[in-house]
């Protein structure tokens, strides 16, 4: 990824999202003492500024701003600011700038997991596979070497696609051979309307065919923080089934917390190769137990006790397992040592955790590729 200027990161990261929340801003710079003397700065320069509406506090560009960004950024300055990604049309009200907020918290979250955001870090989308065997195929469309990842924002993904502009996706990551369409919830539950977003399921799912991946697509959803998942775990859906809960839409829904850095949960749970060596790599020796009475056990210990890998924080995975341990009697559960509090919570104080450091499992996946 490209070093920028601060300023310059900062004014891109603004054009990508239409408007980057407070928060968000402070989350790109890793900072935020430079991060206000640096929106300080900008604003004296007029080249950005602050829309505060409805309870709803972000950073815009100005004029100024975007004929910055046009001088600095030349090419990529000119196709974030125009086109079917121009996401700078004034926004009043309150729902659409919610959604902007979700795009940019999402888009945030990802820059800061060292994955490719930005158009110059990435090949078009949507990339074709690494392995692809079609005449068209060209390394321009290749997934970046470093980590074989990369996001894609809502307005690169729905860009000239009607049938989708209402579905709650923030955009679409991809992750060697596969992908995911990426939602954010951020501190509440938020409106979900199934038929639509099975639609966007479907147009990803013909878009990477076009593109030779095969399978079906999953989703990410982030939440602001581990909290945040036991509220959409014992969802129900809301009076009018209007509000979201895990439901069949996604075979995988993934949950990953803002407050927690996933880079360890992502590479065990969306990269496939790694993910099915790494629970075999947990379940070592393995040992005999009741596959018929536990079958979401992914193991068994010593005596018998069925053990569950639970690191990936996969929203139905979860459902069922506490179901299983409530009629059947509790067991082990693996997990990252954040998610272990508010696990512990969901499951009871009858179930064992097994939590895992996340640096110790970075350091031993990170070779496996």
């Amino acid at each position: 990824m490209m070093a920028l200027e601060k300023s310059e990161l900062l004014l891109r990261a603004i054009a990508m999202n239409g408007e980057l929340p407070c928060e968000a801003a402070e989350y790109i710079l890793r900072s935020r003492s430079y991060t206000a003397a640096l929106i300080t700065k900008l604003k004296k320069e007029d080249l950005i500024s602050l829309r505060n509406k409805d309870g709803l506090k972000g950073y815009v560009l100005r004029s100024k701003g975007k004929k910055k960004l046009l001088t600095l950024a030349g090419t990529e300055g000119k196709d974030i600011l125009s086109g079917e990604m121009e996401n700078n049309r004034p926004r009043t009200d309150l729902q659409k700038r919610l959604r902007l907020h979700r795009m940019a918290y999402s888009f945030t979250y990802f820059y800061r997991m060292n994955v490719p955001v930005f158009p110059s870090d990435k090949p078009p989308f949507p990339p074709k596979r690494s392995d692809s065997k079609q005449s068209d195929y060209n390394d321009e469309k290749k997934l970046p070497e470093r980590n074989g990842m990369a996001y894609f924002s809502a307005s690169e993904v729905k860009a000239g696609s009607v049938q989708v502009k209402g579905s709650r996706a923030c955009g679409m990551l991809f992750v060697h051979q596969t992908a995911y369409v990426v939602y954010h919830t951020m501190d509440q539950r938020m409106k979900w309307a199934k038929k639509m977003e099975s639609s966007m399921r479907t147009y990803a799912e013909t878009c990477l065919l076009a593109n030779g991946y095969l399978g079906d697509v999953d989703a990410v959803m982030i939440g602001k923080d581990m909290r945040m998942m036991l509220t959409l775990l014992e969802s129900d859906g809301g009076i009018k089934n209007d509000i979201y809960r895990p439901d069949d839409v996604y075979e995988h829904v993934y949950y990953f917390s803002m407050q927690d850095d996933g880079r360890a949960q992502m590479m065990v749970s969306l990269d496939g190769e790694i993910r099915e060596r790494f629970r075999r790599f947990l379940m070592q020796p393995r040992h005999a137990g009741d596959t018929q009475r536990y079958p979401c056990a992914d193991g068994f210990d010593e005596q018998g006790r069925p053990v569950y890998i639970c690191c990936d924080l996969e929203l139905r995975h979860l459902i069922w397992v506490k179901q299983e341990m409530e009629y059947k009697g509790a067991g082990k559960y693996i997990c990252l040592d954040y998610q272990a509090g508010q696990l512990k919570i969901y499951f009871g104080e009858e179930a064992e955790a097994l939590p895992l450091l996340p640096g110790k499992v970075l350091e031993l996946v990170s070779g496996w590729r």
